[in-house]
């Protein structure tokens, strides 16, 4: 009866020992690089920019489980520099902004967003970041471009940004600003729109629940639609 016993424990210990090692083994971060920052890392994506070798300046997302990265984009291009940043993950989607510096840069192409897919990362949607209405004695403030961004499974698409080319100049020569906060909704079929305007959005207040999302504007809540 004692030597039974004894073999019934062996095999538990055994068994729960051959369980530990499965956990242990899916639970490995195969991201986990020395040669890359994580710039956003949820249970399953991380998204990293790589830092070493040939592959400095890519910006990859990559699956935790199995290692597996797609390319979103990279730093370093001929005659540009370009910089992602304000990552979104919903589902098998990303989204994120592009900023680019280079000579001969229209206002509208210096920040975008741009929507891929995870798994092949093929890229969905490309959007600009605002409109550009203007450039009234512009220079360069670290809160410009996209500050707060939310996805839906779908790609349907709002964000927050500090445009400082969302206002048209009133006049010639007027020493006046053309910076200012906007809302846009892009949903996942039609163009984006401006929704809010005001330097008195609370720039990362956006929140989205199913197909509507909500900002605070003056300290009051506001609401718009995302979805078709």
């Amino acid at each position: 009866m004692h030597a039974r016993i004894t073999l019934i424990a062996f095999c538990l210990v055994a068994t729960l020992g051959f369980s530990d090692a499965g956990v242990a083994s899916m639970s490995r971060d195969r991201c986990a690089r020395r040669d890359a920052r994580v710039l956003l890392a949820t249970p399953t994506i991380s998204v990293l920019e790589m830092a070493g070798g040939a592959v400095r300046g890519r910006y990859v997302a990559c699956r935790r489980s199995t290692g597996r990265s797609v390319l979103l984009g990279r730093k370093y291009l001929a005659d540009d520099f370009q910089v992602l940043s304000r990552f979104r993950i919903t589902g098998s989607r990303i989204a994120f902004q592009t900023e680019r510096s280079g000579l001969g840069r229209s206002p509208g192409t210096l920040r975008r967003i741009d929507v891929r897919d995870l798994r092949s990362g093929r890229l969905l949607r490309r959007l600009p970041a605002g409109e550009a209405r203007g450039a009234a004695f512009i220079e360069y403030e670290a809160g410009d471009g996209v500050r707060d961004l939310e996805l839906s499974q779908h790609g349907d698409l709002a964000w927050v940004v500090q445009n400082p080319f969302g206002l048209t100049p009133p006049q010639p020569n007027v020493n006046t600003s053309s910076r200012i906060t906007e809302v846009y909704v892009a949903p996942r079929i039609g163009q984006m729109t401006l929704v809010d305007q005001g330097d008195d959005i609370g720039d990362t207040s956006l929140r989205r629940n199913g197909c509507t999302i909500r900002w605070t504007r003056a300290g009051m809540l506001r609401s718009a639609r995302i979805c078709p």
